[in-house]
């Protein structure tokens, strides 16, 4: 299929259902992956609330699109929902693997507990009735963390399956901490897991979120942009300066 102009590269995400419902983390992440990407045209949209999907691709007919999705896992969201929304659109997108399953989301994971001395983790994630893919997700990722920190492989727990996360934020040890592997700062990001340290009683555990880490996921998005666009335009050519990445990406040891 032939296209005109410059590809749309598009950071995709739920939208937040919590919070202020203002997508403000997800617009972050995409000033930082343009500011990495001056040449690009990067754009955030959500499924759920504004800047829509339909809203952001108004003016992309005939052009290519790229998606990194927002999302932690593969699964409904990513594979069906997003791909029916682009067709109801009439776009065809190229859409990329989600950011949270990336080996740089986990390097970047990695990187947040070895800087705070953590030794005793939990994994946090949502979790779902419907199929094990979040689950599978979550645990591929503390494998991924374990090889990385050199942390014993945390115990992973979830908002809507068991083993339920509440139960497992009280059996934390003393001074452990939750890695929160959710995409937005809205309800489960921010309010669910602060409520659930709350609700445990505790005061020593530590919440941290890679997520909040806008600078660093946006380095992360905006390399798999560059890749794409490198591939689109042919793996030979040398890259254009102008979607260049300014500075090199951060990763952990």
């Amino acid at each position: 299929m032939a296209f005109v102009g410059t590809p749309v590269c598009l950071i995709a995400a739920h939208g937040e259902r919590g919070g202020a419902r203002d997508n403000r983390r997800l617009l972050a992440i995409g000033a930082a992956a343009q500011a990495l990407l001056p040449g690009a045209d990067i754009r955030c949209g959500v499924l759920s609330g504004e800047p829509s999907i339909e809203t952001v691709l108004a003016d992309a007919e005939g052009r290519a699109i790229i998606i990194a999705p927002l999302f932690m896992c593969a699964g409904y969201f990513t594979e069906t929902a997003l791909p029916q929304r682009l067709a109801e659109t009439g776009h065809v997108a190229e859409i990329l693997p989600p950011v949270g399953e990336t080996p740089e989301f986990v390097r970047l994971a990695a990187r947040m507990v070895l800087e705070r001395g953590v030794h005793d983790l939990l994994v946090v994630a949502h979790g779902s009735t419907k199929d094990d893919r979040s689950r599978r997700a979550a645990e591929r990722f503390a494998a991924g963390l374990c090889a990385r920190s050199g942390i014993a492989t945390p115990p992973c727990a979830y908002l809507e399956e068991p083993p339920f996360a509440a139960e497992a934020v009280e059996a934390l040890p003393k001074g452990g901490a939750i890695m929160g592997l959710f995409a937005g700062a809205g309800l489960h990001g921010a309010e669910d897991c602060r409520r659930l340290i709350t609700e445990s009683g505790r005061d020593d555990i530590v919440l941290l979120t890679p997520c909040d880490d806008v600078a660093a996921i946006g380095r992360i998005v905006s390399v798999m942009f560059l890749q794409a666009l490198l591939s689109r335009n042919g793996a030979n050519q040398t890259p254009k300066r102008d979607i260049a990445p300014s500075k090199p990406q951060a990763t952990a040891a």
